[in-house]
């Protein structure tokens, strides 16, 4: 079998890949944390490694050559982005250089994980080849990423996704998991009415990249759910799929809320490209939200 390394192994995201991966892969791991969140998972190897330094990724893969890498990792808070901007750009964009630097020496398919913010969000149902224009840190700094794998001269699968929520262990940073820690504790919860998102079941979008990577299909690619709704319906559906209470949530404009970064107001995909190439495409709210349900009981 082949090896696939997972950077960012204890994110949200980087769980789901290699829980997706393990069926047909060595699955080795690493992440600036000591260990792997889930002891029961039976990964290949774990290793601590913080990708923001060039000289310790050489090390890293002077032993660990995989045949794919999947990058995971990533500064994702939108508003901190905008206050630590080194910290953001050492990470998505650094780190990034960094990794496709030191895998020259072995080829591998490198997919990272990226994000409908590269969009300003004026329009919506963006196309994979629509122009990229960015209006917070965190967006630039994943435009700039892309921009570098596209002339790295490795395969790449480049995966745009958008609010992404699942099943996790440690990682809490997700509006998902946000809105439900907030109601499970009688805490009140203000979302956004204006701000249109596709909420993305994180196995889904794993089990998305797991079937291009099988049908050698790579390139940019939007991954993302099928419907579409405002922070504040996502809300509202996250509290009645599971049974919290729903008065405890408030809707809120993006005026009011007066946060750090802007946010993209329509942050949906166009998925024709993902659907033609596999013939499927994610789920919608509610199936995604009751699929996670199944998952955490």
């Amino acid at each position: 079998m082949k090896t696939v390394l997972v950077i960012g192994a204890n994110s949200l995201i980087g769980q789901n890949m290699i829980n997706k991966f393990l069926s047909e892969y060595y699955v080795a791991a690493c992440g600036p944390e000591g260990k792997y969140c889930d002891p029961g998972v039976d990964l290949t190897t774990y290793q601590k490694l913080d990708i923001r330094g060039r000289d310790e990724v050489k090390r890293f893969f002077a032993d660990m050559r995989p045949e794919l890498i999947i990058n995971t990792a990533s500064f994702r808070d939108i508003n901190l982005c905008e206050k630590e901007k080194t910290n953001c750009w050492d990470l998505n964009v650094r780190g990034v250089e960094h990794i496709l630097e030191a895998a020259q020496d072995f080829n591998p398919l490198y997919i990272q994980i990226s994000s409908v913010h590269v969009f300003d969000g004026e329009e919506g149902l963006y196309k994979e080849d629509d122009g990229c224009k960015p209006i917070n840190y965190f967006g630039k700094s994943m435009l700039s990423a892309e921009r570098i794998i596209q002339k790295s001269g490795l395969e790449y699968l480049i995966a745009r996704t958008a609010a992404v929520y699942g099943k996790s262990i440690l990682s809490r940073n997700d509006f998902f998991s946000y809105v439900q820690l907030k109601l499970s504790r009688g805490e009140t919860v203000k979302a956004l009415k204006d701000h249109i998102i596709p909420p993305t079941c994180a196995d889904e979008l794993a089990m998305a990249i797991f079937q291009l990577v099988d049908k050698q299909e790579y390139g940019i690619y939007h991954i993302a759910g099928t419907q579409f709704c405002s922070y504040y319906e996502f809300a509202l559906e996250i509290a009645r799929v599971f049974n919290l209470d729903s008065k405890k949530i408030q809707a809120v404009s993006a005026s009011e809320f007066k946060s750090p970064a802007q946010w993209p107001k329509n942050a949906t995909f166009t998925l024709n490209k993902l659907y033609n190439k596999l013939n499927w495409l994610p789920s919608n709210i509610q199936d995604g939200l009751n699929r996670v349900k199944k998952q955490l009981d």
